[in-house]
């Protein structure tokens, strides 16, 4: 996709966009020229309606995490029918609604639920095809710290959503219907 890319100064446009989903497209793109400087501020994750294009998320900007927005040119990029973006940011995962901003679903460092005192310890892994209309978003991530025993309960799958993020569950749980068994 080529064209000009909002959010930037005259003369930036896209290259490499890739569409997403819905009557909205959304993706994430590569910008040059006008004020983008390679590896700082030359990713963005860009909206269309109606030929209109805004910029809603750009590499170099704050984010909500505490940090800047890494690269966005290529992110676990899904959109709901709210018309919610589901994104990671290293080292974070975002939710962009259209009312209310960007939210921080998962963060490395953070406090993860469910655990006794552990934090999430890497990038959030999602789950493709599971970001619904109601903003629930399904993810994986390592745990460090707090009660994590080496690799038997190192790693927890999540759910996140509107209400919060939960633990579904963390390998070296009980399996509901396994006697005996464990998830891995």
């Amino acid at each position: 996709m080529q064209g000009a890319a909002p959010g930037t100064n005259t003369g930036a446009t896209f290259a490499n966009g890739v569409p997403v989903v819905g009557n909205t497209v959304y993706f994430g793109s590569s910008t040059v020229g006008g004020d983008t400087v390679s590896g700082t501020n030359n990713s963005a994750i860009t909206r269309s309606t109606s030929n209109v294009f805004t910029t809603l998320i750009r590499q170099g900007n704050a984010s909500p995490a505490g940090s800047n927005y890494a690269s966005v040119s290529n992110p676990t990029l899904q959109a709901n029918a709210s018309g919610q973006v589901l994104f990671t940011s290293s080292p974070a995962l975002y939710r962009y609604d259209p009312v209310s901003g960007v939210t921080v679903l998962h963060a490395t460092g953070q406090a993860a639920p469910g655990t006794a005192g552990a934090t999430y310890g890497g990038a959030a892994q999602v789950f493709s095809a599971n970001f619904n209309h109601h903003g629930q978003a399904l993810f994986t991530s390592s745990l460090t710290g707090g009660d994590v025993v080496g690799t038997t309960n190192n790693t927890g799958v999540f759910i996140t959503g509107n209400s919060g993020t939960s633990l579904l569950w963390r390998n070296g749980s009980a399996a509901p219907g396994v006697a005996g068994g464990t998830f891995l």
